[in-house]
């Protein structure tokens, strides 16, 4: 009896370990087939499969606290070439130059607030630098009826409690990825070839309104990163898409 039921077991599990082997076989037949005839994954943006480009997204941003002489400029090279930018402005430069912050906000680009009057913020106490952006808010609210979402610190100068007085006041701070350094003058063409060597996906650029090359800059610029897959973005739809 012993014998009979050692011999019951033994069967039952060679049986088991042959049914085990051969549905482990099939799956590893139906994963390999899977493979071999799923169709490719889409990149983002253009599909590759048909020899297009890949699409990228770069922001182009323009500090404006000083002049403003080149603004039409720079706002003519934009409509040309059908791009939306993000403009950060100082409530300081926004009463001095209303006509200019609504020409910016009625050409669809973004506006964002570059404080009140352009100081370092990493030198001021908390409330000072609240009354900095609820002033600059103000300022640039009085002039246009548009959210500003974004803070940009004047000089990159920020510390942590600037991050949290722009929190509180309803705004997310924005700094750059390139720094196109055009108020050097720097000839376009050699702005343009550095930048766009340079780019990757999802990058902010920094421009100057007030700078002598920037509009010339642009013009090359644009149509290179183009060329390379990109395409261009407000702040805000670069953080939607990043």
């Amino acid at each position: 009896m012993k014998t009979l039921l050692f011999f019951t077991l033994d069967a039952r599990q060679t049986a088991a370990r042959i049914v085990y082997v051969f549905l482990t076989a099939t799956l590893f037949i139906l994963i390999c087939f899977s493979l071999r005839t799923a169709a490719p994954i889409p990149l983002t943006g253009k599909s590759a499969v048909n020899g297009e480009k890949a699409e990228k997204t770069a922001a182009l941003t323009f500090d404006c606290s000083l002049s403003n002489e080149y603004t039409d400029k720079i706002l003519g090279v934009l409509s040309q070439h059908t791009v939306k930018a993000t403009f950060f402005v100082t409530g300081d430069w926004a009463e001095n130059h209303p006509e200019s912050l609504t020409a910016i906000y009625e050409a669809g680009h973004e506006i964002g607030t570059h404080s009140a009057s352009h100081k370092h913020f990493s030198s001021l106490t908390l409330e000072e630098k609240a009354q900095e952006l609820l002033q600059s808010r103000k300022s640039i609210s009085s002039i246009i009826s548009a959210p500003i979402l974004w803070f940009r610190p004047p000089y990159g100068d920020s510390d942590r409690e600037t991050y949290s007085a722009a929190r509180a006041s309803g705004f997310s701070c924005v700094l750059w990825d390139l720094d196109s350094q055009d108020w050097k003058n720097t000839p376009p063409k050699q702005i343009s070839s550095q930048l766009a060597s340079q780019c990757r996906d999802g990058d902010i650029l920094l421009f100057q309104n007030e700078a002598l090359n920037t509009s010339t800059a642009l013009s090359y610029l644009i149509p290179a990163l183009e060329e390379k897959g990109f395409r261009f973005a407000t702040i805000s739809e670069l953080y939607a898409k990043h």
